[in-house]
Order: structure tokens, then sequence, then C-alpha cells
């Protein structure tokens, strides 16, 4: 369980987030002509967004020459002022937006960045970690910096202090207290929120089908000869992103094994075969993506399924059991679509099991029933 709870800790470190991948929607440019197609920023510090046009042919605009992006989705992107460089500019994507104050979110190298614009000037929300030494120990906490950047935006209204003492640095705390903030007065002085528009969220759901080779069997004993498996599943992609992934997938798996035995007076071969049918739960992250090419590590996390094993010698030796356990199996692969909805795929398996290498892989093909949705 360490194990599994450390690598789903350092993969969001090997990512590089973009802010736009692989979606429908429309840029609107300087000039108000707008283009439609399938969008993509295939890294955050990208001058320019590519697009498919209605002849499938991949072009690209320059960002400075962009008025704002719009995805079918409902989300928005915008150029702002830059924090950092009064004479720059940033792109980023609405989160709300309100009479006095917006706020915005930008990816960059795999963190989200938060931005403040007030009478047309940027801020950057922070709240960097910060050490210091009491004697001869050290200490790592949060400078809270974002409080004093809210409060100093906010000196008009000193009633909303202890409110943005209490908010949490994360999207939905700040959306809070700025819907406090960006109110619109009646004649008899109450106040109405500006919530910002909540949208729903609908995971993406793609089925394949694979061939498994093995070097391995499930006790992570190297085989003896050719072994091999054949499984279909079902993908969840579980977050807007489209990176993180839940597999179940159902299979047949045959291993060809050999051990050693004592018998009366000496040790002796004894060959045999495993037969596995079940069921398998893994987790995928992808941390390279582009409009054709997808990179993912995964990890299976659980295995059930029956046992079936039989004496080569002797095939009326046959042993049948139920077979489950959790486990920690890591693995790599490469997603390539060559045709819309249609990939095929290639992955490296139980990578920690380094004598089985490289008998250990699987190839085969997904099919996408519906990308990932925000509405």
């Amino acid at each position: 369980m360490k194990k599994l709870i450390a690598f789903i800790l350092l993969l969001p470190t090997v990512a590089t987030f973009g802010q736009i991948q692989n979606e429908k929607g429309r840029i609107i440019l300087d000039t108000k002509d707008t283009i439609t197609g399938v969008l993509s920023m295939y890294n955050d510090l990208d001058l320019r967004v590519f697009y498919l046009d209605e002849n499938n042919v991949k072009q690209s605009c320059a960002l400075d020459c962009v008025d704002e992006i719009i995805l079918d989705n409902g989300k928005a992107f915008v150029s702002i002022p830059d924090p950092d460089n009064n004479t720059g500019e940033i792109f980023v994507y609405k989160i709300i937006t309100g009479d006095k104050i917006n706020l915005y979110g930008r990816n960059v190298m795999g963190e989200k960045l938060l931005y403040l614009v007030k009478d047309g000037k940027s801020y950057t929300l922070k709240n960097e970690t910060k050490e210091f030494t009491r004697g001869n120990d050290r200490f790592m906490v949060k400078d809270n910096a974002y409080v004093s950047t809210l409060k100093m935006l906010m000196i008009d209204r000193p009633d909303l202090y202890h409110e943005i003492d209490q908010t949490r640095f994360s999207v939905n705390g700040i959306e809070h207290t700025l819907s406090l903030y960006n109110t619109v007065q009646t004649d008899n002085r109450k106040t109405t929120p500006l919530k910002a528009e909540k949208k729903s969220f609908m995971p993406g759901w793609q089925v394949y089908a694979q061939y498994d080779n093995y070097g391995s069997d499930i006790h992570a004993n190297t085989v003896e000869e050719y072994s091999y498996g054949f499984s279909a599943g079902i993908q969840m992609a579980f977050t807007r992103n489209g990176r993180h992934n839940l597999k179940f997938n159902a299979g047949h798996s045959s291993f060809d094994m050999k051990t050693q035995k004592q018998g009366p007076t000496l040790y002796y071969n004894y060959y045999y075969t495993e037969k596995f049918t079940g069921i398998w739960l893994s987790y995928a992250f992808t941390f390279f993506m582009t409009q054709k090419t997808e990179i993912y590590l995964q990890a299976k996390l659980l295995q059930f399924g029956s046992l079936k094993t039989t004496n080569k010698s002797d095939l009326s030796d046959v042993k049948t059991e139920m077979y489950g356990s959790p486990l920690f199996s890591p693995g790599v692969g490469i997603n390539f679509k060559p045709i819309k909805r249609v990939s095929v795929f290639g992955e490296l398996n139980s990578l920690l099991n380094i004598n089985a290498m490289p008998l250990n892989f699987s190839v085969g093909v997904k099919f996408e029933l519906n990308p990932t949705v925000i509405k």
C-alpha cells in the first residue's frame, strides 16, 4: 500500500499539463474572425494554439492574434496582463467573472496557478512553503500570502476580512469569497452574490481488447515456456483533464511453468500449467498527451478469479481454487490514434519483475465511446 500511495503521489511531478487537449471549440481572433475545429495547446508555455481544419489538416495561429478561445464544453480562455511582466500577457482560463474582480487559472508544468484581475491589473495568488528554524528544530509552513492579496483588493469591504482569513487556498474557497465581494446592490441595500457557473462533469469511456504475453505468472514466478492471455475491458477517465483513468478488464491467461520438488531421495523438476480466468482493476495516468499520441504509467491494483493448476506429467492431477489479491504491479504504455475514436496501444507490464523483462507486454486496440465532457 505504501508503494501504491507513493506511485500515485509522484505521478503529477512527471507530467506536463496542457491547457487544451484535443477538444472541440472555436478561436475568436482579434479581427473577430472565427476558426472552428479540434484545438490543442501541447504545453502551457506554447505561444501558439493548434487546430484541425475542416479538411483535417493541422494548422496553428499565434496567441497574440487571439481574442478568446471558447471550447464546446463551456471553458473559455483569454489573455490578461502578466503580473510578473508589465509589458507582457499570459493566456488563462476563466473561472469566475464578476462586476469587480475576476478569477482566472493557468496550468504551468503541472501546477495550477490562480490570478485575480481588478481594474485591468493582474495579481498572482500565492501560498508558498517557507522554512524557518527555532532552536534546533526546522519547520515548513505555508505563508498564506494570498490572504494579504485578497484583503488588499477588497480594502473597500473590511466586513469581509474575517471571511478572507477563513478562505482556503482552493478554487472553491476563493470562488466563495469572491461571490461575497462581487455583489449587486439593490435599492433596499440588500446584496445578492454573483455565483460562478457550476459545470457538471461526465467521465469519458473507452472499451478495449488486448493480447497479453507473459514472462511471469500471477505469483510473479518466471515462466518456463511461451505463456499468453487475452482480455477485454472498459476504461473510465474520471477527471476533467482526462489524464486519470481506471481500467476494469476480464480475461483468460495460460502459464507454462516449472519448479523443483523434493522426492524420496532427490529433487526433481515438476512441470505444470496454470490457467487463470478472472478480473483486474488498474489505475493509469497519462503524463504526455497530443492529438494522436498518449504515453502513460499504470499499475494493477487488484486481481480476482479462478486458478486451475495441472500437472503436465499427470493430466488427472488438477487443482482448482479461487484466487484474489491486492497488488502493485507498475507498467508503462503508449497509445496511438490513427483514426477518430480508434487507437492502438502497447504496454510493458510488471516493471518490478526485472527477470521477466521484456516478455511481460500487451498490445491491443481501443474504441472511444465518448470523450470526457464538462457541461
